[in-house]
Order: C-alpha cells, then structure tokens, then sequence
C-alpha cells in the first residue's frame, strides 16, 4: 500500500511538473537602419535574456520588453550603439496541471559602433575614376 502511495505521489508530481513549450524566432541582418557612408566596428557578441510569468495566460512581451532587452545587451559594451546580426527568440512553456506560464524572450547579436558620415570614400573615388580614365583612352 505505501509503495502505491508513493507511486502515485510521484506520477501526480512528475505531471504537475511536466510543461509543454513553443519556441519561435527571428533574424535581422542589423537593428535599424545603418547609414551607408558610416565606419560599423563590431564590438564583441552579446545577449540578454527575460523571463516573464502568467497565470492561466501567457504574459506577453510587448514594446517596451524589447527596448529593455535592446538597451541591456548594448550596455555590455563601452560605446556600442547598435546591434547587427540580431537574432530574437521567445520560448512559451505551460504547465498544464497549474494555471502557471512562462514567456522567455532572449535577444542575441553582435554589439557595434556606428559612427555615421565619417568613412573616407576618396581611395574609392579616385579608383573609380582612375577606371574611368583608362577606359576612355583605350577607345
């Protein structure tokens, strides 16, 4: 009789604590848009992770999440500014047997430096047009 009691105590726990997940994600090439004559110094890769818990329903992760997140993951690194090669994703886990939920939001990317309008273009102009020149002398 007390090994069925402690059976089914263990069955009841193992199902309470049983959950089933969802996970789905994204990937952007850049976080926002990075002007095209601006240097972009990788800094370093970077993460930062939030876990938000609801009962009978999912919390969800609205705007101001993602700021958060955003703005935690660049503070890892002294003057980065922007995030490339950004990769979003969100974990749901319900417990079935409890009212209990969890939405896990994690970002993920590689923290830079964007300094906008000071990348030097002359060695390109001047290669393009030294192209140019050949080609219109050669006619």
């Amino acid at each position: 009789m007390r090994t069925k009691s402690l059976f089914t105590i263990a069955a009841i726990f193992i199902l309470i604590n049983t959950g089933c997940s969802i996970k789905y994600g994204a990937m952007t090439t850049s976080s926002e848009f990075i002007y095209p004559n601006s240097n972009v110094t990788p800094l370093g890769p970077t993460e930062a992770n939030i876990t938000l818990t609801g009962f009978i329903f999912y919390k969800q992760a609205g705007k101001a999440t993602y700021e958060k997140l955003f703005q935690e993951a660049v503070s890892r690194y002294q003057g980065a500014n922007v995030i490339i090669d950004m990769g979003l994703d969100v974990t749901l886990t319900n417990i079935p047997l409890l009212p209990i939920s969890f939405t896990s939001v994690s970002l993920s990317g590689t923290a830079a430096k964007v300094e906008i309008g000071r990348q030097e273009l002359t060695i390109l102009q001047d290669s393009l047009l030294n192209k140019a020149l050949a080609e219109l002398e050669n006619e």
